[in-house]
């Protein structure tokens, strides 16, 4: 056989991969942003209009502790009044489980979901529509005032 048609995979005895913890948290506040009913909250939400417009608004309101195999999240949530809470948190610690195991391989163990304040539906729905919102749409209703 030529030497120039060998093809030799060297894998090196120890390989790893990790994910810096804003990959954890961002997957974490996606992931409870799926659940009806729940949206991640962050410091000084409500008062702060300006904070929604943010790109790290879905990982605010998201503390992780990271392991080698494992996590841990503490979330700070709004629900929607009149929903289950018990039953949101029982959809957001499935939701948020099964993606970061099929995104990242890891296992979360430990899930503290604080909920800090319920919202009528009228109140999500505006929240949501300026999550969805990009700073240049803020940027732009601002100078129409």
């Amino acid at each position: 056989m030529n030497e120039f048609n060998k093809k030799e995979i060297v894998t090196p005895e120890k390989t790893k991969l990790t994910y810096d913890d804003k990959v954890l948290i961002k997957i974490a506040g996606l992931a409870t942003e799926e659940v009806q009913g729940v949206i991640t909250a962050s410091s000084g939400f409500i008062g702060n209009i300006t904070d929604r417009f943010k790109s790290e608004d879905t990982i605010k309101g998201v503390d992780v502790k990271v392991g080698e195999k494992q996590v841990a999240l503490d979330l700070n949530v709004f629900c929607e009044y009149g929903r289950n809470i018990p039953d949101i948190f029982n959809r957001v610690q499935e939701k948020v489980g099964d993606a970061i195991k099929r995104m990242t391989g890891l296992e979360l163990v430990e899930l503290n979901m604080n909920v800090e304040d319920v919202l009528r539906k009228d109140e999500m729905d505006e929240v949501r529509k300026h999550q969805n919102t990009t700073p240049m749409d803020a940027l732009n209703r601002d100078k129409d005032k």
